[in-house]
């Protein structure tokens, strides 16, 4: 079994996160359990309707929108509203069509199954 690093994992998220400094990050864990990842994202105030998750070239990306209610005025605020963006990079292959996302109580869940790269070599 081949281990894949978690500093060149967290480089990866790093750098990817980099090119969103104008956004709201929100707070991210990223699991691995055998033949999967979990990525769970704290999204509070977040709509299924405004969430958009993509994987694209290895890289995953969660963007949304939280929206201020029509009609409100803040007198003091201190939750973020706007554009909301995380990528994660991942350096194995990922199977696009296994993946799961699950937004409950302001948590989105995300699984995203490995693909085994197994082949037989012959020998001549």
């Amino acid at each position: 079994m081949f281990n894949y690093g978690l500093d060149t994992f967290t480089e990866s998220l790093e750098k990817s996160d980099s090119k969103n400094s104008k956004k709201y990050l929100p707070l991210l864990d990223v699991y691995e359990n055998g033949e999967k990842f979990i990525v769970e994202l704290e999204l509070p105030g977040i709509t299924k309707e405004n969430l958009r998750v993509k994987l694209e070239d290895g890289e995953l990306l969660i963007s949304a929108k939280r929206i201020r209610e029509d009609g409100i005025n803040p007198i003091h605020s201190e939750r973020y509203f706007g554009e909301i963006e995380r990528r994660v990079k991942f350096h194995v292959p990922i199977s696009e069509e296994d993946i799961k996302a699950k937004l409950e109580d302001g948590l989105l869940k995300i699984e995203l199954k490995k693909i085994e790269n197994k082949k037989e070599i012959k020998i001549n």
